[in-house]
């Protein structure tokens, strides 16, 4: 017989992880979705109507490139935050990893992805929380001892 073991998650294991599959789908829409309507629409529309003016074929697949590497940072962005959702330990956060977390909440910002901002500063803020308690909760032992 054998025994289920209940895996018990964190809150900002699961902050984190829907923030990295946030990102992920945003990313993969972004890249394959909204790049493939950007060249059907704007790329073969303006060959056809203007006749193909060079400069604006040109600056219009630019448009295209930005936008097919802007869903492949997010797709790696949430790829490396979901690989560290599963590395976060119990007995606390380390600093790099909050400070991590908090360049990719301004970027997720200033970048109006307010969703993902929403699930990156939900996480950095119970990692700092988490480690606030645990000082406590260590320093009143030694206080104890």
């Amino acid at each position: 017989m054998k025994i289920k073991k209940k895996i018990k998650l964190q809150l900002e294991e699961v902050f984190l992880g829907i923030g990295s599959i946030w990102n992920i789908v945003t990313g993969a829409i972004t890249m394959f979705y909204y790049s493939s309507w950007l060249q059907q629409n704007v790329l073969i529309e303006t060959t056809g109507d203007r006749g193909g003016l060079f400069a604006d074929r040109y600056y219009f697949e630019s448009v295209y490139l930005f936008v097919i590497g802007y869903g492949l940072a997010f797709i790696l962005l949430g790829a490396v935050n979901f690989y560290l959702s599963t590395k976060i330990r119990k007995d606390g956060v380390s600093t790099k990893v909050i400070i991590w977390l908090c360049l990719c909440a301004l970027a997720l910002y200033l970048t109006m992805d307010i969703i993902g901002f929403i699930f990156y500063f939900a996480t950095v803020v119970t990692c700092i929380f988490k480690n606030m308690a645990l000082k406590t909760i260590n320093s009143q032992a030694e206080l104890d001892a």
